[in-house]
């Protein structure tokens, strides 16, 4: 694999597992906020959203490990033209 393939593969699925977990954030926002404001608002609902942790979803330590594993091998191999 060349180093510039390498380096694009890991920068991509860092990429990618950052935005899965800004998604699963903002999603959990917005579905605590509909909650709040819907019928079911008096009844007690939590003042703070639940957030999901960094392991919850097992795509974004997978990615990110892989992203890194790409990274740090791009950076250690020896230039192939």
């Amino acid at each position: 694999m060349k180093k510039s393939i390498s380096l694009l593969a890991g920068t991509l699925l860092i990429i990618s597992g950052a935005l899965l977990y800004s998604f699963e954030k903002m999603m959990a926002y917005i579905m605590w906020a509909a909650h709040r404001i819907g019928p079911s608002s008096s009844e007690g609902w939590p003042s703070e959203p639940d957030m999901p942790s960094l392991l919850e979803n097992w795509f974004v330590p997978i990615f990110m490990v892989l992203g890194i594993y790409f990274i740090l091998k791009s950076f250690f191999e020896k230039h192939n033209d």
